[in-house]
């Protein structure tokens, strides 16, 4: 059992290293350009991407960069600012003035180079007038809670902030911006990646205050006040530099391109579902056990061992469960539920985890499963249907010894699964 638990660990560690090594991340920049270049950046990856970029273009690059806490990289002299994800706080709020301050001094003849990640939203952070920190951070608490996905989040953020949906690219006009993106979200949607700080969007508020209504989502009242006020007004087209350009680096897809040549390597006959699998947890979950036991049963592919391999992000839905809840992510939570539903395949082995290093609350990247889990369960007395009804997924791994922790991992593309059956 820990021989197949080492062996998952492994292919999830080469699906990470596929998107966080720094020599290969540094030759996916195309040629410096030509005279003064700023550097800003804000996410979980944008430390490591910094770290890259002097290694392609120089150390003598300057600028700001605001990463999460514990991510921080070497870097010459690119200052990297650590702050909290996923709520904001004051150092991300003091970053960003700083930011703000360093593109308002460009020229035209200037280049911005953007290097952006996921959890970039939270870290760069400068909420519109009359909107404090305090009732930013509570609203993005509540979206979290209620089971918004990442799109529903980052849409509401960019109406409440002067520097996402394209905030940053309107303060740099007229110099030039390049922006280098590690995607985190489901379809690589560029304005999703952080919000979009260089990504110009017409703004839409009625669409904002609709997914609020949809979660019933009434407070704070000065939010709620700012995008209604907002919506019944005509909106303008903000200023686009033609000059702009928008990249993607890594993805989710590379990830598990590598982890299906990590997997080979094992033996294993690879089958990557999908990198943008998303919902509640606990159906999808439903979703890839019926997919398993259609393969499990029926004998549809003769080359075994078969890994499944999926990327994307899930939800959890808090709101709808009044009683207290315990500690746990998205990934704990799948990985439950799926152990729930193979409860009869007898030879299977499974992981899911966060690429950040951090599933939800704790320090945990995720956790592991076996044909043995709810067995070994039983045996000392837990229920694996109560701890996932109280949402405690942690707790119930970490009586197992079976969470799976990497630290920081400097990078981010969302979730990572991988099923492995005899």
């Amino acid at each position: 059992m820990k021989k197949h638990k080492n062996i998952l660990v492994d292919i999830f560690k080469a699906a990470i290293y596929s998107v966080a090594n720094k020599n290969d991340i540094s030759k996916k920049f195309p040629k410096r350009p030509k005279g003064n270049i700023l550097v800003i950046g804000a996410g979980k990856a944008s430390s490591s991407m910094a770290s890259a970029l002097e290694s392609a273009w120089g150390n003598d690059l300057e600028g700001i960069v605001l990463t999460q806490y514990g991510y921080k990289t070497k870097t010459k002299n690119i200052q990297i600012i650590e702050a909290n994800h996923p709520t904001p706080d004051k150092n991300g709020i003091n970053g960003t003035i700083k930011i703000i301050k360093l593109i308002k001094k460009l020229k035209a003849k200037d280049t911005l180079v953007c290097l952006f990640s996921g959890g970039g939203s939270s870290l760069l952070t400068a909420p519109v007038q009359g909107v404090s920190l305090k009732e930013k951070v509570l609203l993005t608490k509540k979206l979290l809670e209620c089971g918004a996905d990442i799109y529903e989040i980052n849409f509401i953020r960019k109406h409440l902030s002067l520097v996402k949906g394209g905030g940053i690219a309107c303060m740099a006009y007229p110099a030039k911006v390049m922006t280098f993106l590690i995607s985190d979200v489901i379809g690589d949607k560029i304005e999703t990646i952080a919000s979009g700080p260089t990504c110009i969007s017409k703004a839409n508020y009625s669409e904002a205050l609709r997914i609020l209504n949809d979660y019933k989502i009434q407070k704070p009242i000065s939010i709620l006040k700012h995008i209604r006020n907002s919506a019944s007004k005509k909106q303008s087209d903000n200023i686009f530099n033609k000059k702009n350009i928008i990249s993607i680096i890594a993805n989710p897809q590379d990830a598990l391109n590598a982890a299906a040549k990590k997997s080979k390597e094992y033996g294993f006959y690879p089958i990557i579902l999908s990198d943008s699998m998303g919902g509640e947890s606990t159906k999808l979950a439903s979703f890839q056990a019926s997919i398993i036991k259609q393969f499990f049963y029926n004998r549809q592919i003769t080359k075994k061992p078969i890994i499944f391999l999926s990327g994307g992000e899930t939800t959890v839905n808090l709101i709808k469960e009044r009683d207290k809840y315990g500690k746990g992510g998205r990934n704990s939570e799948f990985i439950l539920s799926l152990a729930i539903e193979l409860n009869k395949i007898n030879n299977y082995y499974a992981i899911a985890c966060d690429t950040d290093g951090i599933d939800g609350s704790e320090l945990n990247a995720g956790a592991y499963i076996s044909k043995n889990t709810l067995v070994r369960a039983r045996k000392i007395g837990i229920s694996s249907e109560e701890y996932l009804k109280k949402h405690n997924s942690f707790e119930f791994f970490n009586q197992l010894n079976d969470l799976i922790v990497t630290g920081p991992t400097y990078t981010n593309v969302n979730d990572f699964r991988a099923i492995l059956i005899y």
